[in-house]
């Protein structure tokens, strides 16, 4: 279980904070479909968010939740605010892209 809080103006006016489970032994498919691993696989990453593309939850695997790279290697030793920034929204964009190609619920689930 990770257990978040949000940082920045909203954190300080607002200090509530999210909650995400990981699965060592579950991987994602797509964000919306789950697998067992593969052996080297490190897992996934369940988080909950109010209605994106429909969906009340989205899965991301383990490396790209925690460090916005795909792969533990592309991890910089050191950053600075821009550029986590630019890592957080390369790997936003990412994750959309693959979610754009996800299948979309069908009425009722």
């Amino acid at each position: 279980m990770f257990l978040e809080e949000p940082f920045g103006l909203f954190g300080h006016m607002n200090p509530t904070g999210h909650a995400a489970v990981y699965l060592s032994r579950v991987c994602a498919a797509s964000p919306t479909v789950l697998r067992p691993c593969e052996p080297g696989e490190s897992g996934v990453v369940i988080s909950r968010y109010h209605r994106v593309g429909g969906y009340d939850w989205i899965a991301i695997p383990l490396i790209p939740y925690l460090y916005a790279v795909d792969e533990p290697q592309q991890a910089p030793l050191y950053v600075n605010a821009e550029m986590v920034a630019a890592l957080r929204d390369h790997c936003r964009v990412t994750v959309r892209a693959t979610y754009a190609t996800a299948a979309a619920p069908e009425s009722g689930e």
